[in-house]
């Protein structure tokens, strides 16, 4: 199942990016990591080859992953 989920974020990812969101995706932890927003290593590695597959420039990946969650907050509250 985890597999599945993983080709699912890769779509969103995808989908966040041809609509010119912020990469949703990026909230998208384990329960243990809520509270911190991190990403497991391999999932961080995952997200930021994607992100870098759509031309972001990613030099420090949980820098990255920080500044895409706080874009993915301001969006969905309006600002």
């Amino acid at each position: 199942m985890r597999y599945a989920v993983n080709t699912h974020l890769g779509e969103l990812i995808h989908y966040a990016h041809g609509m010119g969101w912020p990469l949703i995706s990026a909230i998208v932890v384990n329960q243990k990591n809520v509270a911190t927003g991190q990403m497991e290593p391999t999932t961080l590695r995952g997200f930021s080859e994607a992100a870098r597959a759509l031309d972001y420039p990613v030099e420090d990946e949980m820098d990255f992953l920080r500044k895409e969650q706080e874009r993915v907050f301001a969006w969905a509250n309006g600002s």
